[in-house]
């Protein structure tokens, strides 16, 4: 009888292990730990949130004096007294700026992005979706990120990214890439960390 194939994913055990809701917590962890990203009080803009497990990161990390504020296509659960999540589409930047308006929020001191999206199998197509969703998320941090701020975001490799780096590395100061060893082997994501 043969066996079916079963991937031996460690880093989604360990995510279930210590409660987190999914194996992406480890590849904010290791931004955060070489980059430091995330510190106490601060305030901090996740989009793309769903399901939360950046969130619940967040959270530890920001502690009570900070506040996260994760948006998504679909509700998130609950996570705790500092973490407020609101259903919206960062395709409409209204939705965005009304969230961040009913926090009494014009800047955020760090803007992550994790999103993820309906990937066909095509690896142009998928990076192009990636890219569209990536420059929505840079409009924003043109707008919303402070000062000396950090933006993280998950983009895919593709071959229109390195125009979209001199892009960013026009208006940042520092733009670095990551391949977190979280990642499969076989995704082609990247983590751009934006200062």
């Amino acid at each position: 009888m043969v066996k079916a194939y079963k991937p031996n994913d460690s880093w989604a055990e360990q995510a279930k292990k210590t409660g987190y809701r999914a194996r992406s917590v480890f590849k904010l962890k290791v931004l955060d730990k070489k980059y430091h990203l995330l510190q106490p009080g601060m305030r901090v803009l996740d989009l793309g949130a769903a399901p939360g497990s950046w969130l619940q990161y967040i959270a530890q990390k920001i502690g009570a004096t900070g506040l996260a504020l994760g948006l998504d296509l679909r509700e998130i659960e609950p996570i705790g007294a500092n973490v407020i999540t609101r259903v919206a589409d960062i395709a409409n930047p209204e939705k965005v700026v009304q969230s961040l308006v009913a926090l009494g929020w014009d800047k955020v001191d760090l803007m992550v992005s994790d999103i993820m999206v309906n990937t066909t199998g095509m690896k142009a197509v998928d990076a192009g979706k990636s890219l569209e969703l990536d420059r929505l998320v840079f409009a924003l941090a043109k707008k919303y990120l402070k000062p000396k701020g950090f933006l993280v975001m998950k983009i895919f490799e593709g071959e229109d990214l390195q125009d979209f780096l001199a892009e960013l590395k026009r208006y940042f100061a520092s733009v670095q890439k990551e391949k977190t060893q979280v990642s499969r082997n076989r995704s082609r994501e990247l983590y751009l960390i934006c200062h």
